[in-house]
């Protein structure tokens, strides 16, 4: 029994991690921004998908509304400029972000 528990959880985990892998390709590519293969979706709020290209080792961490297929916010190694402006480290992270995880916090900590 454990084994089958071992080896069911040994196979997920690589396939969710791919499953992130091709999100982030068909979000970014939809946003005509060019896809590393080093890049995750990490994260989702309502219409705002975060991808992290690395980030911790100083590569870009992108904000995109994906129905709109825009970047909103590219933040981490985007910052290593002196540039600060439009969607360029002006706001890491975005507002929108912020307010999007605010909004849907509270509705979940208002629920019955």
């Amino acid at each position: 029994m454990l084994r089958t528990i071992f080896i069911t959880i040994f196979l997920y985990l690589p396939l969710q991690s791919c499953a992130q892998d091709k999100k982030a390709k068909v979000i970014m590519e939809n946003a005509k921004m060019t896809f590393s293969n080093n890049c995750k979706l990490v994260g989702t709020c309502i219409d705002i998908s975060v991808i992290d290209c690395e980030a911790a080792t100083d590569g870009p961490l992108y904000y995109i509304n994906h129905k709109e297929n825009a970047l909103i916010q590219c933040c981490g190694g985007c910052c290593d400029t002196t540039k600060r402006e439009g969607t360029q480290c002006s706001e890491c992270p975005p507002r929108k972000w912020k307010k999007c995880k605010e909004d849907t916090t509270s509705k979940e900590n208002t629920a019955p």
